[in-house]
């Protein structure tokens, strides 16, 4: 299986009169890396957060995953985990916070 476009993926909007049915596109940036041609933002959103969201599932999932273990009552290390699911959530749904 070959790898998917790296993240940050972004949301822009099409030019109707150029893009037609897809008023939104999902790319890393203005120039480059096209990903999707979308339909909704909301769509547009989720799509562009999927660097992400994998990102958050795979560090969430990274041993120790058991939270009743020892090893995962590192309240410092089990926030980190927290904050990045949380920050890939808030960029599906569009309630991202800037830095």
């Amino acid at each position: 299986m070959s790898e998917h476009t790296p993240g940050p993926w972004t949301v822009h909007a099409s030019d109707p009169e150029i893009d037609g049915e897809y008023p939104w596109w999902v790319g890393v940036d203005e120039r480059s890396a096209f990903v999707a041609d979308v339909l909704g933002e909301a769509d547009a959103r989720l799509i562009a957060a999927a660097p992400e969201l994998l990102t958050a599932l795979e560090v969430i999932a990274r041993p120790p995953y058991q939270w009743d273990s020892d090893e995962s009552r590192d309240t410092k290390e089990v926030r980190r985990r927290i904050q990045i699911a949380r920050a890939a959530i808030a960029k599906a749904k569009g309630t991202e916070v800037s830095a």
